[in-house]
């Protein structure tokens, strides 16, 4: 069913990630345990919870209300499922097979494909001045493979993903082992996540394309009649903003980030670039900061008068480690980023003793 509806909001369901202290980690570990025990068996949460007791919401006719999403109120579940087990070095088989349970489910039940024919390419002119200057597009005619995440309400299967929920490439990569991160990655698992994660990237990337160069907060994908698609296995699809405000948000930047780093696909870095350059002339204010907009049609006519300490802590950084040294934060073997984009040491540790404090 292809439907688009409103969010239904819910409670912001954030795990927190393992303490380095050993004395410290079976409270946050606890958290995962809630979760699992009310899940069902295809590992995807209902994501509207009673805070006093952890049960399900239920409506006005007793019926339990079912919602999942991997963006607002969803999203930092999933991450930290992912990447406590990359925390303790990889190295812990209950915790390997929750990362690649929670993957494969996201993967099967909650991710679509289609091919999007794309019509515009982004020219961005920043050195020029007066009104020539700026993000312009030029015409062409090209399909692309691309890959979204629906929002499960209910029976209801709303095409309607947000900004939020385009983190999910990265933990695609992120599922990879890092000996596999490559161009020609060996295992048929590898190429297939790593093929996934691209057409996500692809998909959010196109989420600035038809916001002006700046992405709004949600798009609506529809289906569309084929087009001369060289896939026809795939369904053709449009996207087409819903919420067009731009909040500085990192996620794509932080996706492109992981694929660079996993690939070396000089295409992620001209997207970031792309996206960077257009932050740049509409958004940046003469002080120095950084603006939202309520509409980047206008081109940022209707500024939101603010910069998000999420902007400089997580949206620059991963613009400036995506076309950093990879020895900049090493995450094949050093570093894990939080949902924040903190960096904590991985662990050169197992964590084994860890799995009996889920169910205790």
């Amino acid at each position: 069913m292809w439907h688009a509806a409103a969010r239904v909001s819910g409670t912001r369901c954030r795990q927190p990630m393992i303490p380095c202290s050993r004395g410290l980690r079976s409270e946050p570990i606890r958290c995962f345990g809630i979760f699992w025990t009310r899940a069902p068996a295809n590992a995807l949460p209902n994501i509207l919870l009673q805070s006093s007791n952890g049960r399900s919401l239920v409506d006005n006719s007793s019926d339990f209300i079912r919602h999942v999403n991997l963006g607002a109120a969803g999203d930092s579940y999933y991450e930290y499922i992912v990447k406590s087990y990359i925390q303790l070095g990889r190295s812990d088989p209950f915790w390997r097979h929750e990362s690649e349970r929670v993957i494969d489910a996201l993967e099967r039940i909650v991710f679509r494909r289609g091919v999007l024919l794309d019509t515009t390419e982004p020219l961005v002119d920043a050195e020029s001045e007066g009104s020539s200057a700026g993000v312009h597009f030029q015409s062409l005619k090209r399909f692309v493979n691309v890959s979204w995440p629906v929002i499960l309400s209910n029976t209801d299967v709303l095409h309607q993903p947000d900004h939020l929920s385009c983190f999910a490439a990265s933990l695609f990569v992120l599922e990879v082992p890092p000996s596999e991160w490559s161009a020609s990655p060996t295992s048929a698992r590898a190429r297939h996540l790593l093929r996934l994660a691209d057409e996500h990237a692809r998909f959010c990337y196109e989420m600035y394309l038809v916001n002006a160069g700046l992405s709004g907060e949600s798009v609506v994908v529809q289906k569309m009649t084929p087009n001369d698609s060289p896939y026809p296995d795939r369904p053709q699809v449009s996207i087409q903003s819903y919420i067009t405000r731009y909040h500085q948000r990192p996620e794509t930047l932080e996706a492109l980030f992981y694929l660079w780093r996993a690939t070396h696909n000089p295409k992620y870095r001209e997207w970031g670039w792309t996206i960077f350059q257009a932050m740049e002339w509409y958004t940046r204010v003469p002080s120095g900061g950084y603006i939202g907009c309520n509409d980047p049609h206008l081109g940022c006519k209707d500024p939101i008068d603010k910069m998000e300490s999420f902007f400089l802590a997580e949206t620059l950084k991963y613009a400036y480690l995506l076309f950093s040294d990879d020895s900049i934060l090493d995450i094949k073997a050093d570093w894990v980023l939080n949902t924040e984009a903190h960096p904590l040491r991985i662990s050169k540790n197992s964590g084994q003793d860890l799995t009996s404090a889920v169910h205790s």
